[in-house]
């Protein structure tokens, strides 16, 4: 490990103060222990868990994650079918509503 020389009687830095340990560190990054040492990370990935927009409130888990609390992901208020254009597909949803939006103006029909 390289050393730092610093002159005119300046302390280095407090390493006494480092409480991450290489399960804390995710791995490939590299920090540095109590004794100066370099510590390769070996902490699992948080691995993101993908939450789609339902009609419903979901709770994401933390469990094995480093969080304080759970995550609540709200319901998509009016996600209904007849609220989305036909065929689109929004969290599971299928529109059925039709889309006139190419119809001239005053013309009722195809």
């Amino acid at each position: 490990m390289g050393k730092i020389w610093m002159s005119g009687g300046g302390g280095g830095a407090d390493l006494d103060v480092i409480t991450a340990g290489s399960g804390d560190v995710l791995p490939g990054k590299v920090i540095v222990d109590k004794e100066g040492d370099l510590v390769i990370g070996t902490m699992p990935s948080m691995g993101g868990q993908t939450v789609n927009p339902t009609a419903s409130q979901q709770t994401v888990s933390t469990s094995g994650k480093y969080m304080t609390g759970n995550v609540i992901v709200n319901g998509v208020t009016n996600l209904t079918a007849a609220n989305i254009r036909e065929g689109v597909n929004v969290g599971g949803t299928v529109g059925s509503m039709k889309d006139y939006s190419y119809l001239a103006v005053g013309q009722t029909s195809f």
